[in-house]
């Protein structure tokens, strides 16, 4: 039996690696430390910006799971909000509440609805990415292509302004940045960002890893 890991040594899911630095880790933030257990509105969020996260790429269908019954302990809707829009995933947590409350039945309490300001109207249809026969459809032969992938997780977490600035992030990374992932190269500043610019290209047109998923450079 194949077996994948993921270590996910932070949780920055609602942006890119390369400006992880920016955003700091939340998941632990008011955690029964005693019992080992994060406090519900931080593991909420995180459970639903790794589900999106990963959607381009296969569904992870044990979160949703995962999502119902964290969503119980959730008591401090404000929390939560103010987390989402630090965190930049306001959008993302009104998406999933919306498919848990309309497509999966799920009782959403409506002080929980109202604090992120889902609309009262169904946001799916039966050809969304989010409607349940789809999510549970049998792979293709081929995975969903990046430029595709990215269009589809920006149309689901993002707005157009968070959209260009992610794209931003991607294509011009911090100089420390630059300076930690291509040490190997030539010092000289120019070099490491044609370096980084060729290897997005070619993650771009399936040619190559991403630069800025250090895991992928152990796949095949």
């Amino acid at each position: 039996m194949d077996v994948s890991l993921d270590l996910h040594w932070c949780t920055p899911y609602s942006s890119f690696r390369s400006s992880a630095d920016k955003i700091g880790e939340d998941l632990w933030s008011g955690a029964d430390l005693d019992e080992g257990l994060p406090a519900a509105e931080p593991h909420f969020l995180i459970l639903v910006e790794h589900f999106l996260k990963h959607l381009r790429v296969e569904a992870h269908l044990r979160g949703v799971g995962d999502l119902v019954r964290t969503l119980h302990g959730v008591s401090r809707p404000d929390v939560l909000v103010e987390l989402a829009e630090r965190r930049g995933s306001v959008r993302g947590l009104r998406m999933m509440l919306a498919f848990l409350r309309d497509m999966l039945g799920v009782l959403v309490p409506q002080e929980l609805l109202s604090s992120a300001r889902v609309s009262a109207e169904p946001a799916f249809g039966r050809s969304s990415p989010m409607s349940p026969r789809r999510l549970v459809a049998v792979p293709g032969p081929e995975r969903m292509g990046r430029v595709q992938g990215l269009m589809l997780q920006w149309s689901l977490t993002a707005s157009p302004v968070s959209a260009i600035r992610e794209a931003w992030d991607v294509i011009v990374p911090p100089r420390r940045w630059l300076d930690g992932r291509y040490a190997e190269v030539s010092s000289r500043w120019g070099a490491r960002r044609r370096r980084h610019l060729r290897e997005v290209g070619a993650w771009l047109l399936g040619r190559g890893v991403s630069p800025l998923s250090p895991n992928q450079e152990f796949e095949g």
